[in-house]
């Protein structure tokens, strides 16, 4: 499907914390046949190094906002009723970590910190004696 182009102007219909969460609106307004830009758009946005420059903004033609806002309240309305202790996710294939390894810090670091921190320790006491009474 061809889209023709237009010389209406865009509005930001929702700011991101994320590109994902950007292109899942994109994504979901584009089921409802609206054309919005998210992320990696080829189109110039003009609100680059204002208030909102770590939030990635999503537009839609001014014609469209408030019927794309809407859809964006409808969804999110509908995600928030899920109850997700009822679904059913299926079973892990795999068996990886589900939080990232930050867990305790290896032995043989330990060990090189505590006799870093020894050598330290020693220094200064030295630096200490030789100022007393050298």
């Amino acid at each position: 499907m061809t889209v023709p182009p237009t010389t209406e102007d865009l509005a930001v219909v929702a700011w991101c914390d994320s590109a994902f969460e950007a292109n899942a609106l994109v994504a979901l307004l584009a089921d409802y046949d609206l054309r919005a830009h998210g992320p990696g758009a080829a189109i110039e946005i003009p609100w680059r190094g204002l208030s909102h420059e770590k939030r990635i903004p999503v537009l839609v033609l001014e014609s469209q906002l408030e019927q794309a806002r809407q859809i964006i309240h409808d969804a999110r309305e509908d995600a928030s009723r899920i109850n997700w202790d009822q679904v059913d996710v299926g079973n892990r294939a795999d068996r990886l970590p589900l939080k990232a390894g930050h867990g305790e810090t290896p032995v043989w670091f330990q060990t090189v910190a505590i006799a870093g921190l020894c050598l330290l320790a020693l220094t200064i006491v030295g630096m200490a004696v030789y100022v007393v009474f050298g």
